[in-house]
This record gives C-alpha cells, sequence and structure tokens, in this order.
C-alpha cells in the first residue's frame, strides 16, 4: 500500500496568513470537483498506475491558489505466475535441453527469467520467448525464477529429470 501525506506551508506575504485547505484528486488533472485533504491518502489497489494531483489556498482574502502539482506511482505487491515450466531434451544423447517457462505478471511485467538446472544458474532471458538452451547432462532437475519490475518474484514448478538404464537379462539354456 502507498500512503500520500500532503504538507502545505504558507510563506507569502507581509504576515503568513497560513493554509486554509488542501484539494486532491486521484488520476484526474482536471476535475469537476476536488476531495479536501484531511488525512493521509492510503492507495491499497493492486496494479494501481496513477497520479495522485493536489493544490493548496491560504487563508488570505481573496486566497492565493497553489498552481496544481502530482506524484505519480505504482503499485504491484503480487509475484509473476507461472502457468507453465518444461525441460526438454534436444537430442537422443540428453546432452543438449530447452528450458521454457510461461510466465506472466499482469500488473508492471517480467523483466527477467533466470534458468537453473541442479540448482546452478545457467542463463537469463530479460523477454520473450522465455527460453534458454543448457548443453549438459544434468543429474537431479531444472526450475526457473522470474522477477517483474517491481522486484517480487516467483519460482516454477520443479522439473525433474530421471535417466531410467534397462539392463536385459540372458538366459541359456544348455540341452
Amino acid at each position: 500500500n502507498v500512503q500520500v501525506t500532503l504538507i502545505a506551508v504558507d510563506f507569502g506575504g507581509e504576515w503568513p496568513m497560513g493554509v486554509n485547505t488542501t484539494y486532491y484528486n486521484i488520476n484526474d488533472p482536471d476535475p469537476t470537483t476536488w476531495e479536501l485533504y484531511t488525512t493521509p491518502i492510503v492507495i491499497d489497489d493492486d496494479c494501481f498506475h496513477g497520479t495522485v494531483y493536489f493544490y493548496s489556498d491560504d487563508k488570505e482574502i481573496p486566497p492565493n491558489v497553489e498552481e496544481v502539482k502530482n506524484v505519480s506511482f505504482k503499485i504491484d505487491q503480487d509475484p509473476p505466475i507461472f502457468t507453465d515450466y518444461t525441460f526438454t531434451p534436444l537430442n537422443f544423447m540428453k546432452n543438449e535441453w530447452l528450458c521454457k517457462a510461461t510466465v506472466e505478471d499482469s500488473c508492471s511485467g517480467i523483466v527477467l527469467v533466470e534458468f537453473y538446472v541442479d540448482g546452478t544458474l545457467i542463463g537469463n532471458v530479460t523477454g520473450e520467448p522465455y527460453e534458454f538452451e543448457f548443453a549438459g547432462k544434468p543429474t537431479n532437475s531444472s526450475q526457473a525464477v522470474a522477477y517483474d519490475a517491481a522486484g517480487n518474484s516467483a519460482l516454477s514448478p520443479i522439473a525433474q529429470y530421471y535417466e531410467m538404464n534397462y539392463q536385459t537379462r540372458q538366459s541359456h539354456q544348455i540341452l
């Protein structure tokens, strides 16, 4: 959540009259009505991409009115969401692999996906498609970590790797 606290000070004139009122508006630089500011403004809307506009006037008659000012910010409290993660061999020898992440973040967007094999960082990408080719022989698993522009992160499901060795048993019968 973001808390916006507005503080106005009147330095004008020969005798400081003081601040009379402060007004604000969210996301409308030229509204027909302004909200009276009395307490800090708390914005808790996830995925908020907006601007708080504000101004004050003083107690002089007629009042001096400050130029409208603003502050802009974004809120993203949720981590990215993985919808799929695969670790697929690209050849028969299983020494070339494709790590592929399907991940999204509707608020601030994905800025980095890191790929790990057996707990070791093997590479990263900063844009779609979120894929990385690995040359080597894994022993256990692969996983990805995605980061959004707000610094939130998420782990992909673990893609386990098992290699089965089949032994054939031959029996000979002597007659």
